[in-house]
């Protein structure tokens, strides 16, 4: 799915919600949350944290987090083999890795966009998830939105 947002509606912390509960449910689930660079990909696994560790006990079961922490750009829950691994742009970041799950977040403004969103290919291939959400913008993130990327 493509989703363009407005700067205020937190399109983002939903998509991150979202993705951590693929990881904390799915067994086997590999999730990358991809930004603009390691840095910004980590802030969206900091967010993750921030949501895994304010569930109420209460609520439903967690899963134990592996090392009991959110660690740099990881996330990981080894009872279940999933994780959440943060990745920065660019089309060589998911080359290898097998994918159930990739949010690609603000891709209209990366340099190498388009690169990054194609990348993706192989993981929707074999069933998994592309999420990419972005503030409007023209290019190929606009393309994508209105059906008319070649």
């Amino acid at each position: 799915t493509a989703w363009p947002k407005s700067r205020r509606m937190k399109m983002s912390w939903l998509s991150v919600w979202w993705h951590l509960w693929l990881g904390m449910f799915y067994p086997g689930a590999h999730v990358y949350l991809q930004s603009e660079n390691e840095e910004k990909s980590n802030e969206l696994i900091e967010r993750a944290g921030f949501i895994y560790n304010h569930i109420p006990d209460e609520a439903f079961p967690r899963p134990k987090l592996k090392n009991g922490k959110v660690l740099y750009c990881h996330i990981g829950f080894p009872k279940l083999y999933s994780f959440l691994q943060g990745v920065p742009q660019g089309a060589n970041q998911l080359r290898g890795p097998t994918a159930s799950a990739v949010m690609l977040d603000e891709a209209a403004f990366w340099e190498h966009g388009r690169a990054s969103f194609a990348a993706t290919k192989p993981c929707t291939e074999g069933g998994g998830r592309v999420t990419v959400i972005s503030s409007a913008q023209n290019g190929w993130f606009k393309d994508l939105v209105m059906d008319s990327i070649d």
